[in-house]
Order: structure tokens, then C-alpha cells, then sequence
């Protein structure tokens, strides 16, 4: 499995290629800027290359099957999401992506989700064989043009909504190619030390995984994958002078179960905006690692996040 991270932005993000090999996670280049979605509120297209080169893209005209308007992270935003699929001859793309936005000014707004593309594959036969992962992040906040400028010193703590897409094949029925593979939810915790230039975070160690269900699930077996207790941790990464990081160690965890092998990557960036403290009010980015455990079971957590600074969730907070 190899992790190809890469922020699309004026604006950010996308990457990870995963498939049946339980070989671990490698970061596999650096970050790269570029649009990957247009919003004009509530309407939303999404679009990228797949690691072949190959555009594809889903709007909300033609392509989402659901969607509902759910509570914004970011002070005085509406938020809504959607889930998309989209069938082609080459493959199908699941997609999930949540938009925060200023209803007075719309093209105020911050994108996050995920995308899974099964190349040659359709419904109900979806498996991780030619899974290919994506994680989407989009919004002015991440213009390079704006960089952070981070403090000199100190630390800030941020916490925020994660969720992506996981795979799970426990070891009792591997040789049956029975597994679980779904969207997942979660919250992540971040910590910046602008003194030493690094950040490091973790997704699951503020409350628990839970699975969000995919529009289209793709499993095979009976396999109830209980994600609840896994942690993806991320090591410190030190960060560049335009707020970006990359290439930085991820690993999964669990309290009780014996994980013998994990390795990932992660990378991301610093809001151009500040909070009421100075500090960059938000982070954006990406993160996955797969995993082995003592029984011969194996999978794969991989996803997206945005992390808020305490001051800026703050009713009031500088905007």
C-alpha cells in the first residue's frame, strides 16, 4: 500500500493509493497546490486526477444521492454534506464531502471529505483489491498566496471532525477474502509547538472511531469490523515557512489488540488566517497508515481532518 500525499488547493488536498498488499503506507512526494472544487452555495463539484492521470469529477446536479445540512465547526458558517457515486465503464467513485460556508459570502467557505475510486470495479462487487484513497480538502483558508505566519514561540492546541474510509480483514477468514470496508468518523487532536517549528497530532484519542456507513458498502462475509478503540497517531512534523508539512510518520494503535506492524504518512497545512490569540486558527490536512496484528489481521485507516483552535470555536472569535 503506498500513501500519495498531495495538498490540491489555491486551496488543498488529496492522496492515498491503497490495494490488497498489506505493505505499509509511504509517503510519496511532496505537497503540490491546485483547485479541486467549486462551490457556488449550496452547489458543489469535485474534481481530480486519479494516479493514472485520468480527470474525473462528481457534482451535486447530477451525481449525489444524499445529502442533509448538519451543525458548522466554524463560528457564524452552515454547514451541509454530501454523498456522491458515480459508475462509470472504468470504475466507481464513492464520495463523501462536507462544506462549511458564510452564507453572506459563499466563496468563504472550507471543503473536507474523502474519495474512493474501485478501478474496474461496480456495485454490488466493490472491493480494496484497486482501492484507490483520496482525501479532499478545498477552501480560501489554504491559499498559498495568504501564508500562516505562524508565532515564534509557544503552542496551540487544535481539535476538530475527522473521517475517511477503512479496511479491515480480520485474520480468521482472511484465506476466505472475507472484509469490511466503510466510511469512518472520528475527532482529531492536534498540537502545534511554534518554538520548535513541529506538529503532531492523533484521530481517535478524543472519543472513539464509528463507522459511517458508505452509500454503497462494500464487504464480503459476515464481518462486524468494531473500529471504536484503533487510534491513528501522527508523529511530529516540522513545518514549512508557507505553513505546509508533509512526509511526516503515521501509525495505528490499538489499547488491546496486538498490532505487530504499522506505518503511514501525513501532511496538511496552517489557516493564512489567525485567531484572537494570533495563532493559525485552523489546520487542515490528511493522514493514513495501514496495519498488521498478531492474528494475521490487517487493514487500513485513511481520511481527512480540520482542527480548530479553542479560541476561534469560541462564539465571538475573530473570523
Amino acid at each position: 500500500m503506498r500513501l500519495t500525499a498531495t495538498i490540491l488547493a489555491a486551496l488543498a488536498l488529496g492522496a492515498c493509493a491503497s490495494g490488497t498488499d498489506p505493505e505499509m503506507a509511504e509517503d510519496d512526494g511532496g505537497i503540490v497546490f491546485e483547485r479541486n472544487s467549486e462551490f457556488q452555495g449550496p452547489r458543489l463539484r469535485v474534481f481530480l486526477n486519479l494516479k493514472d492521470g485520468r480527470p474525473v469529477s462528481v457534482d451535486t446536479d447530477e451525481d449525489a444521492v444524499a445529502t442533509e445540512a448538519q451543525p458548522s465547526p466554524i463560528p457564524g458558517h452552515r454547514a451541509r454534506n454530501w454523498s456522491f457515486v458515480k459508475e462509470e465503464p472504468e470504475g466507481t467513485s464513492l464520495v463523501h464531502a462536507v462544506v462549511s460556508w458564510d452564507g453572506d459570502d459563499p466563496a468563504d467557505y472550507l471543503m473536507a471529505g474523502w474519495w474512493a475510486y474501485f478501478a474496474g470495479e461496480s456495485p454490488p462487487e466493490l472491493t480494496f483489491a484497486n482501492l484507490e484513497e483520496y482525501a479532499i480538502l478545498d477552501g480560501p483558508e489554504l491559499d498559498p498566496a495568504m501564508p500562516p505566519g505562524p508565532p515564534a514561540s509557544g503552542t496551540a492546541s487544535y481539535a476538530g471532525p475527522a473521517g475517511g474510509v477503512y479496511f479491515h480483514v480480520p485474520g480468521a477468514t482472511a484465506e476466505r477474502g472475507h472484509f469490511a470496508l466503510d466510511g469512518w468518523e472520528a475527532t482529531a487532536s492536534l498540537e502545534a509547538d511554534f518554538g520548535a517549528g513541529t506538529v503532531s497530532g492523533c484521530i481517535g484519542c478524543i472519543g472513539d472511531f464509528v463507522t459511517r456507513p458508505a452509500v454503497v458498502r462494500a464487504s464480503r462475509g459476515d464481518v462486524a469490523a468494531d473500529i471504536s478503540d484503533y487510534e491513528l497517531h501522527f508523529a511530529p512534523r516540522p513545518y514549512g515557512a508557507d505553513g505546509t508539512f508533509d512526509g511526516g510518520a503515521a501509525e495505528v494503535r490499538h489499547p488491546t489488540r496486538q498490532i505487530v506492524r504499522s506505518q503511514g504518512s501525513w501532511g496538511g497545512s496552517f489557516s493564512g488566517k489567525a485567531d484572537a490569540d494570533g495563532n493559525p486558527r485552523l489546520i487542515a490536512g490528511f493522514g493514513g497508515a495501514g496495519y498488521e496484528e498478531e492474528d494475521g489481521t490487517f487493514g487500513s485507516f485513511f481520511g481527512s481532518f480540520v482542527g480548530m483552535t479553542e479560541t476561534f470555536r469560541q462564539p465571538g472569535s475573530s473570523r
